[in-house]
C-alpha cells in the first residue's frame, strides 16, 4: 500500500466502526474455530495472521492462542512487533517468501490480504500448505463486488475485488472445503455504490479508507 494509506490506518484501525466490526466478526469466526480445535487437541492454538498489516487483530486474535504475524513492509512488522512487545511478526509475503514452516498453524486468519497479491490462487495454495493436515481453519475477508472498483482500490494498491462465487470456486481449487461464505456489511452497499460512482463519473482522485461497503468473508 502506499505509505499514505498505512498512516490512516494507525489512526482509523483502533476506533473507526468499520475496522471494529470486522474484528468482532472474524474473532466471532475464530472463537468458534479454536473452540473446535480444542476439542480435538489440548495443546495451544497456533494462529498466523497473514497480512497482519498495522496490526489491528493481532491482540485480539492472542485470546486464541499463540499468534504470530507476516506482513510484506518491513514499518509494519516493525509496528506490530512494538505494539505486541515481543518478535511476534516477521516480514514475508505471500505466495513464495513465507517466513515459516510448512503445516506450522492450526488456524489462518488473512483479513483484507487476497486483493493485494497478483497471483491470489498461489497465495491461496501457500496458506493451505502452512495449515496443519487435518483439522485446521481459514478465516478470510475480501473486498466485493467489482461494481465498487474506486480509485480507493488503486490507492491501496488492489489487483481485484470478488463475488461469493469467484472465492468459493478459488479457494476449493486451491484445495479448501468451503464451510461458510456470506457478505457482510451489505446494508453499506447502495450508499458505497453512488459514493464510489460519482467519485468516479468526476475522476475524484481521493481514497475513502474510512468507509466500507460489501466486503465478502470465507
Amino acid at each position: 500500500m502506499e505509505r499514505q494509506a498505512y498512516e490512516e490506518l494507525k489512526e482509523l484501525q483502533n476506533t473507526h466502526w468499520w475496522f471494529v466490526a470486522k474484528r468482532e466478526i472474524i474473532c466471532s469466526m475464530v472463537s468458534k474455530y479454536s473452540k473446535k480445535l480444542l476439542h480435538k487437541s489440548k495443546k495451544e492454538i497456533q494462529i498466523l495472521d497473514a497480512g497482519c498489516g498495522m496490526g489491528v487483530l493481532l491482540h485480539a486474535l492472542s485470546r486464541y492462542g499463540q499468534v504470530k504475524g507476516m506482513d510484506a513492509d518491513a514499518e509494519a512488522a516493525v509496528y506490530c512487533n512494538h505494539i505486541m512487545g515481543q518478535k511476534a511478526v516477521l516480514q514475508g509475503e505471500l505466495p513464495d517468501k513465507i517466513p515459516y514452516k510448512e503445516q506450522s498453524f492450526d488456524l489462518i486468519v488473512s483479513a483484507d490480504c487476497l486483493e493485494h497479491i497478483k497471483d491470489d490462487y498461489a497465495a491461496l495454495c501457500a496458506m493451505r500448505k502452512l495449515l496443519k493436515e487435518g483439522n485446521s481453519f481459514l478465516v478470510l475477508t475480501v473486498p466485493a463486488f467489482m461494481s465498487l472498483w474506486s480509485y480507493n482500490d488503486e490507492f491501496v494498491h488492489h489487483y481485484r475485488r470478488y463475488n461469493r462465487k469467484q472465492l468459493i470456486s478459488l479457494a476449493q481449487k486451491a484445495g479448501f472445503h468451503v464451510q461458510l461464505c456470506s457478505y457482510y456489511n451489505f446494508w453499506a452497499f447502495p450508499a458505497v455504490f453512488i459514493i464510489r460512482k460519482m467519485k468516479n463519473l468526476f475522476h475524484i482522485r481521493k481514497d475513502d479508507l474510512g468507509v466500507g461497503g460489501g466486503k465478502t468473508a470465507l
